[in-house]
């Protein structure tokens, strides 16, 4: 229940030494799944089939739809490259080793980030469906729709310089 979704993030944290973070299945308030809780880290390509639409075309080819691993289960637990920063579980100490979260970044792209961070430092990054919740996407910018998009993609390009350098 949603009562309890926090516990099988704990429980998942207390019982695997080697995760980094843990998410949990972030859906919309009419029940369907959010896809950026379990996802792969932007890269050109991947960023381009999801912006063009291809990812939505070919939901089951893992080429084309990395990006939101929309190929993936969504019932079934997944290591991945990132999960929603809506609703996760990390060490304190993991945390604080990596250095918490990246001032560089306003509204988006820090949980990609603080997930990177996470994977340099040999943990792995879960999402786990066990974990539900719901999650109102879009309520803290829903004044202001083009400042959120432009937010957004200024923390994809601040993403890219910082693991990629370009």
């Amino acid at each position: 229940s949603l009562e309890n979704s926090i516990h099988p993030i704990v429980n998942e944290l207390e019982a695997n030494h080697t995760a980094g973070v843990v998410g949990g299945r972030v859906l919309n308030s009419d029940g369907t799944l959010q896809m950026a809780c379990r996802r792969s880290f932007p890269t050109p390509i991947n960023a381009l089939y999801r912006l063009l639409g291809v990812s939505s075309l070919f939901p089951h080819s893992s080429k084309f739809a990395a990006y939101d691993l929309r190929y993936l289960d969504e019932h079934s637990r997944s290591e991945v490259d990132a999960v929603s920063g809506s609703f996760f579980g990390i060490r304190h100490s993991l945390f604080k080793d990596v250095g918490g979260f990246d001032e560089r970044f306003f509204m988006y792209g820090e949980d990609l980030d603080l997930c990177r961070r996470v994977q340099l430092k040999d943990r792995d990054n879960i999402y786990i469906p066990s974990a539900p919740m719901i999650h109102l996407k879009g309520r803290s910018a829903s004044a202001r729709p083009w400042k959120s998009f432009y937010n957004f993609y200024e923390a994809m390009v601040v993403f890219s310089k910082i693991h990629y350098g370009q």
